[in-house]
C-alpha cells in the first residue's frame, strides 16, 4: 500500500502519492480558489495517477500551523493501492 495526501497552500489543493525511492512523485494542483476538492474529484485523479483508495480506508484529517491568529493549514491523507491496468479509467 501507499499513502495519498492532500494539502493546502495558500489557496490551492495539492494531491500526490508517496513513492519511496522516487524522486518526482506523482501530484496534481487544483486551480486558486477551487475550494476543498470533492470525494469524486480526489478518486479521479488518484485513477489518473493509476491509484485507488484501498478497501475499508477514509481520508483522515489534520491542520497545521504555529500562529493561533493565523488560518490553519489542512491536510488530508489515505492508504491507497495501484490500479489494476484494466480498472484504470
Amino acid at each position: 500500500m501507499f499513502r495519498a495526501q492532500m494539502a493546502n497552500s495558500g489557496d490551492s489543493w495539492c494531491l500526490y502519492v508517496v513513492l519511496l525511492g522516487v524522486e518526482n512523485w506523482p501530484q496534481y494542483v487544483w486551480s486558486s480558489g477551487h475550494g476543498v476538492p470533492t470525494l469524486a474529484e480526489r478518486a479521479q485523479v488518484l485513477a489518473s495517477m493509476g491509484f485507488e483508495i484501498a478497501p475499508d480506508e477514509w481520508w483522515s484529517w489534520g491542520e497545521y500551523g504555529a500562529d493561533p491568529a493565523e488560518p490553519a493549514a489542512l491536510y488530508a491523507s489515505v492508504q491507497v493501492i495501484r490500479m489494476s491496468l484494466g480498472a484504470r479509467r
